[in-house]
């Protein structure tokens, strides 16, 4: 088990949130509880949290500002558990930075591998340095890299750029297929596997996210070309450093 899996329960019922706890335990994760978003960004300020899990009725504020605030934050990993199901709902949700939402009620099993899904595309050794190295194999593009083994990405200016874990592996998924359209399934297996997406839009919106983030300059031709009826097309020239 990855010694970085450590998981923040942000949950005002205390009954569901010690069945959570109860079930992440036994899937071998260390589990911290917050009752409010006020705790949660205490935690936060510890360095020790990986993943979120976030309720949107929260008493001091809004879920929706929290996982905002949490994603503002650094590479946290986020999952919105709730009991809202409306679609409009889930598609704010990934917009404003989570990896996935799960409504209640849920099953078990499914909770915990929606939760191993995000900790394998969390970024190894999160806590040991702020700064990506420079050093080591990356993909480059049009002046941007992508570190593999440090999940970093920076743009041409060497700054870097903050990825969301789904948006990392949607990035790494174009770079390693330049040229070649990928339809919305392809995207779906290539990031989920066997696991049953939150839902189908999800794709669409992490795609879009990721075009705003790999922009560079203004009025610079878009990387990611949708091709209608077929799926995206990553355009740009890619090298493996």
């Amino acid at each position: 088990m990855n010694k970085l899996e450590t998981l923040l329960l942000v949950e005002d019922d205390q009954d569901v949130r010690r069945t959570v706890a109860r079930v992440l335990e036994h899937a071998n994760y260390q589990i911290l509880e917050a009752s409010s978003g006020t705790e949660c960004m205490e935690y936060l300020e510890t360095g020790q949290v990986d993943i979120a899990i976030v309720d949107l009725g929260l008493p001091d504020i809004d879920g929706m500002d929290l996982v905002k605030s949490i994603r503002s934050w650094g590479p946290v990993g986020v999952l919105i558990l709730s009991g809202r199901q409306e679609t409009v709902d889930k598609v704010i949700g990934i917009e404003l930075g989570a990896d996935d939402y799960l409504t209640k009620p849920f099953d078990n099993r499914e909770l915990v591998s929606r939760v191993k899904s995000i900790a394998r595309r969390l970024p190894k050794n999160q806590h040991t340095s702020a700064e990506p190295t420079k050093t080591g194999s990356a993909y480059e593009f049009d002046g941007w890299k992508l570190f593999e083994d440090r999940h970093a990405l920076t743009n041409p200016d060497g700054a870097t750029v903050e990825l969301t874990s789904g948006e990392f592996e949607l990035l790494l998924l174009f770079l390693k297929s330049p040229g070649r359209v990928l339809s919305r399934n392809q995207i779906m297996d290539g990031l989920y596997g066997d696991r049953t997406p939150a839902f189908d839009r999800s794709v669409d919106v992490r795609v879009g996210r990721l075009r705003k983030k790999i922009t560079f300059a203004s009025g610079e031709l878009t990387k990611i070309k949708t091709i209608r009826n077929a799926g995206y097309l990553f355009c740009a020239k890619v090298d493996r450093g």
